[in-house]
């Protein structure tokens, strides 16, 4: 079984167009949702998947303070969970994702 990290910038996109996606990884991965919450994340929940609140995500950030913030907190949930696979879901994230990735296997 692996673990699986969906980090996404709201709950509405990922529930309406990645749900299948997030039920066919249940069956048979642990996965974990990485999001503000929002109004469909017990419809998330309810698909199998676990949530992990980040209050520090916003959709259209511009702030390099705040995405410092943003980039801590997600090392702390990478380390401590640990994932085999992580899956970004907007381009900001996949930038900021990358560039934290590659500074987390570099210090692990």
């Amino acid at each position: 079984m692996k673990r699986i990290l969906i980090i996404a910038n709201n709950d509405v996109g990922l529930y309406k167009f990645r749900k299948e996606l997030i039920t066919e990884l249940t069956k048979e991965n642990e996965v974990y949702l990485l999001l503000p919450c929002g109004k469909n994340v017990d419809k998330l929940i309810a698909l199998g998947a676990k949530f992990i609140d980040c209050p520090y995500l916003e959709r259209r950030g511009t702030n390099p303070f705040k995405d410092m913030r943003l980039m801590l907190y997600f090392r702390k949930n990478i380390r401590k969970l640990k994932p085999d696979v992580i899956l970004t879901y907007t381009i900001s994230l996949i930038f900021t994702g990358d560039m934290l990735l590659a500074y987390v296997r570099f210090h692990m």
